[in-house]
């Protein structure tokens, strides 16, 4: 008798325990790699891809791809801005381009974010790896100060912990752990041939080490969150395969395809420490996974042209342009959800969706009601993670270049208010030799008909151009797109960046 009820204790335990974790709410966790291109992730471009991408190809299998799925930026600061505030980055002070070294934080003190929502909840909060939003560095007698606190990071703007190198060819090149530098860099560099910038650096600083030292950090705090059984919502930001160009020892040569590809499978390799750790430690099942790009693919260090020339491996699959374009190639990224139970396992939506769009999701999977000038340009896509065929959240949404170039989606329509892909970044073709060539100022692709953006209907159809134009700028000057009340924007905009848009002489 004493056994049989030993066995029936167990199993009405056990079905406690499965129905707890089928009903509390998810653990979230987001994987963000940089500048890694649509093309690149071998479930995604089966054809063109000539890389074995198998711990992200998993979560294809075991998730649902947004095949039209978005960084709000073609480039990686105003992508991290827009992902971490539910709000498009040109709303902000930074109207072109990326923080550069020693920027000041981009994130205002009483800008509400992502994290800081998620704590309402119980929730423990952490980043590990790339940052670039700035911090508040300080200077004594001319010079950085570094064994001081350093403002402005992370722990400022919503997460209890942070540990990272902020940027990966940026100086200082040494690791933050919260709000301060592990060791002092001491070291003047030089810049570094691989890709990085010369500056103060900590002695033995290895970049080789970056990914696994951080794929360890990862590991460490889900341990402890299996430990503690506390909730938790964990940003990784990959720095691959971002310059510098630095795959460790056990990667260099294993794609025999050169340096970068070799990256890129370490970074897959990295992408799979942190879903074993979350195997391990049995936190996979009640964990919602977003895995994403900060943007396309970079055409310079990847030498994505001799890539596509020499081994027929495309990095963009097959999209117009690479990071930083005003073509899908920049923003059109790999954009994979899985969470067990809830999302059907190997769907593909073709809704369109967006990186901006995590905030209003999380709040919403947690049941956290968003503030009225939380998240203004952040729409929930929880509907299409349990089917995929629901209602597109979102009619509009509004994409940036490089130079702050606009292009805006209307449904299937893309207007882009630039006569070619920018000035030259990326090239094909820049703006001045769209002008010299006598193409017109703007730009309206079709993409359900015509994704490769090769047949510009802008001349055809001069309504639907005035017509997105002007929703562009009453969106633009509402300071929000999600429903409420108007907000500021930080600055004025100039939407139509006609500085840009001369031919040469």
């Amino acid at each position: 008798m004493k056994s049989g009820t030993c066995v029936w204790i167990l199993v009405l335990w056990g079905a406690l325990v499965l129905g707890s974790t089928a009903t509390s709410p998810p653990n979230i966790l987001i994987i963000y790699a940089d500048d890694l291109g649509y093309g690149e992730v071998k479930a995604l471009n089966p054809e063109r891809c000539k890389l074995d991408t198998p711990a992200i190809d998993s979560l294809v299998r075991d998730g649902m791809v947004f095949t039209d799925g978005h960084s709000s930026s073609a480039v990686c600061t105003p992508s991290r801005y827009s992902m971490l505030t539910g709000r498009y980055s040109w709303r902000s002070k930074l109207q072109k381009g990326v923080l550069n070294p020693w920027g000041e934080n981009l994130v205002k003190p009483e800008r509400i974010t992502m994290p800081e929502l998620i704590k309402t909840k119980g929730y423990l909060t952490a980043a590990i790896g790339k940052w670039h939003l700035g911090w508040d560095w300080q200077k004594r007698g001319g010079k950085w100060v570094f064994d001081e606190p350093v403002r402005g990071g992370p722990v400022d703007h919503g997460y209890d912990y942070y540990f990272g190198p902020d940027v990966p060819d940026f100086p200082p090149f040494a690791w933050i752990e919260n709000d301060r530098l592990t060791a002092q860099p001491t070291v003047d560099s030089e810049p570094d041939p691989r890709g990085g910038r010369g500056g103060p650096l900590v002695p033995g600083w290895d970049p080789e080490a970056m990914l696994s030292t951080m794929a360890d950090k990862a590991a460490e705090y889900l341990e402890a969150r299996a430990a503690d059984h506390k909730p938790f919502f964990l940003y990784f930001g990959l720095t691959s395969p971002h310059t510098p160009i630095v795959p460790s020892k056990n990667w260099k040569g294993k794609s025999g395809m050169g340096t970068y590809c070799d990256f890129v499978l370490e970074t897959d390799h990295t992408v799979g420490c942190i879903l074993q750790a979350l195997e391990k430690t049995g936190l996979d099942k009640n964990t919602l996974v977003f895995f994403s790009s900060d943007n396309g693919c970079s055409s310079g260090p990847s030498k994505s042209r001799q890539l596509a020339k020499e081994y027929g491996h495309y990095t963009s699959a097959n999209l117009r342009g690479h990071k930083g374009s005003n073509y899908e190639g920049g923003t059109r990224v790999p954009f994979i959800v899985r969470w067990p139970g809830v999302v059907p396992a190997g769907s593909t939506c073709n809704r369109t969706v967006c990186q901006i769009d995590y905030m209003a999701t999380a709040v919403d999977v947690l049941g956290i009601e968003m503030p009225d000038d939380a998240g203004v340009d952040s729409s929930s896509f929880l509907p299409l993670l349990k089917d995929p065929e629901a209602a597109s959240p979102r009619e509009s949404l509004i994409l940036h270049n490089y130079y702050g170039e606009f292009s805006f989606r209307q449904n299937q329509y893309k207007l882009i208010l630039a006569p070619g892909n920018g000035q030259g970044f990326g090239g094909e073709p820049s703006n001045a030799e769209a002008i010299n060539r006598g193409d017109p100022m703007v730009q309206l692709y079709n993409l359900e008909a015509d994704l490769a953006e090769t047949e510009n209907l802008a001349g055809q159809q001069p309504e639907r151009v005035q017509h997105m134009t002007e929703r562009l700028l009453r969106e633009i000057n509402a300071g929000r797109t999600r429903p409420g009340k108007p907000q500021p924007n930080d600055v004025e905009i100039d939407a139509y960046k006609k500085h840009l848009h001369k031919g040469k002489k």
